[in-house]
């Protein structure tokens, strides 16, 4: 029962990662305001948008948790991390 426990914890918190990933906001490199209109790749002052949520921490995060449900026999864990990380 404890281990279904966290799985499901670690279930909801990839999920939470992904969509803060999904949902995160671009900012400028250069003047650091948020991008104004959808599809612009820069910014009104000439500098490129960028990322607040890494896309390579969340990709480690995800093989961390994968090789912690592997071991743990945690098969939908597991199969998420799995899918997620297109193998």
């Amino acid at each position: 029962f404890r281990s279904e426990q966290l799985e499901c914890s670690l279930l909801e918190a990839i999920n939470n990662q992904v969509e803060s990933y999904q949902d995160q906001d671009l900012y400028c490199s250069k003047c650091n305001l948020p991008q104004q209109k959808d599809f612009c790749q820069e910014c009104a002052c000439g500098g490129k948008y960028k990322q607040t949520v890494n896309r390579e921490e969340l990709i480690s995060v995800i093989v961390s948790i994968e090789k912690f449900a592997r071991e743990n026999e945690m098969k939908l864990l597991l199969e998420t991390c799995e899918w997620l990380l297109d193998k």
